[in-house]
């Protein structure tokens, strides 16, 4: 899956836990995909999917 630098960086603020701080607009794109979830009582989270995306890159 391609993700733009802003969309990668973004997963990597949610995996830190700093999801909130987070472009609103990149956080539903990345939901859109399947990348990130919203636990209500937590906040963002990677999903597996999310999660192998960032293994790839990094």
């Amino acid at each position: 899956m391609k993700l733009t630098e802003r969309q990668f960086s973004t997963l990597k603020n949610v995996k830190s836990g700093l999801g909130q701080l987070s472009n609103k607009l990149t956080i539903r794109s990345l939901e859109k995909k399947g990348l990130v979830k919203l636990h209500a009582p937590i906040g963002w989270t990677l999903t597996k999917l999310g999660i192998d995306e960032l293994k790839k890159v990094e």
